[in-house]
């Protein structure tokens, strides 16, 4: 798989450390995906970050923008309520990367709109076997995601069950 191959040389940052960022990164370091030095997490909670440090090996950064900037593929994985913040932060640093929501109920349009420009973000609706590795989750593209991009997210989301591609009006 040629988007598997393309995540060896990628960096994800997570923004948020919960559980389903917790079950991504299980699943892609079990399946050898990529490797810890690969991820980047971020999250409000210092516990949180520790918890990944000492139990997966990945790094951490200081803030969402230093995260980001380190990374080619982002993966917002942060409450809806949190998500404007998160965004409004992030504005001036997204600039090439592949943007993946797996907040839930958030349109990808409101994403693009308050990121501003052209990001290629792909929204994805995880459900919660993924924590276990037996997920299946729906995955829709914002209006600048490419195939490519599509077919990255489900290398990614390959690593905790299975995905399907559906039409963003479909998701909720």
């Amino acid at each position: 798989n040629v988007n598997a191959m393309n995540l060896q040389n990628e960096t994800i940052a997570f923004i948020g450390a919960g559980n389903m960022a917790e079950a991504l990164v299980r699943g892609l370091l079990t399946a050898k995906t990529v490797a810890p030095r690969q991820i980047v997490v971020t999250d409000v909670r210092a516990e949180r970050l520790n918890y990944f440090v000492t139990t997966f090996g990945v790094t951490t950064a200081p803030d969402n923008t230093a995260a980001a900037s380190r990374a080619g593929i982002i993966v917002l994985a942060v409450k809806p309520q949190q998500m404007g913040a998160v965004l409004t932060g992030l504005r001036a640093t997204v600039a090439k990367q592949l943007i993946i929501s797996i907040a839930a109920g958030v349109a990808t349009a409101r994403i693009e709109r308050e990121l501003g420009g052209q990001p290629r973000v792909v929204r994805v609706m995880p459900n919660t076997p993924a924590l276990v590795g037996a997920g299946a989750a729906a995955i829709s593209r914002g209006a600048h995601a490419t195939e490519d991009d599509l077919a990255t997210t489900e290398a990614i989301l390959k690593a905790v069950g299975i995905s399907v591609r559906v039409e963003e009006s479909l998701m909720n």
